[in-house]
């Protein structure tokens, strides 16, 4: 069904962030509450993988804190694992990943560059901004 694979895939994000959590990139999801907010992380993947074609690839953020359950949540099903750490300022943890998997595919997990948001003043680091405001792409490499 297009519409269902469209308002899972506008909803992807993190499915149990909270708001206080988050910094607003301006503006609000077209597809608000259609994230999953049980926090059942392992339900949710596995259905957004019900959509794709063998060899279909999954992306998602998640909260860094869960990319062990995102892992054990694909084991076995999708492969060739790509993560990007998303940190909120240079020095931190980073709390959020972007995590690309391809349906049926093995291969090694692959740490990527990450992206260090904000500036100690708050105000989004010059790559950020170029990704955030301007639509450029990441500043690494994600095929």
């Amino acid at each position: 069904n297009p519409e269902r694979r469209r308002a899972l895939m506008e909803g992807f994000g993190c499915p149990d962030a909270k708001e206080e959590d988050a910094t607003p990139a301006g503006g609000t999801s077209p597809a608000s509450g259609t994230s999953p907010t049980s926090g059942d992380l392992a339900d949710w993947i596995t259905a957004s993988l019900r959509l794709l074609a063998p060899g279909g690839r999954l992306n998602l953020v998640q909260r860094g804190d869960r990319l062990d359950e995102v892992i054990q949540a694909l084991a076995g099903r999708a492969g060739a694992l790509k993560v990007i750490p998303l940190w909120p300022k240079a020095g931190l943890p980073a709390k959020r990943v972007i995590v690309q998997a391809q349906k049926g595919a093995a291969g090694r997990l692959e740490l990527l560059p990450g992206l260090v948001l904000h500036q100690a003043d708050g105000r989004f680091t010059p790559a950020a901004h170029k990704v955030l405001r301007e639509g450029a792409g990441l500043p690494c490499v994600m095929s």
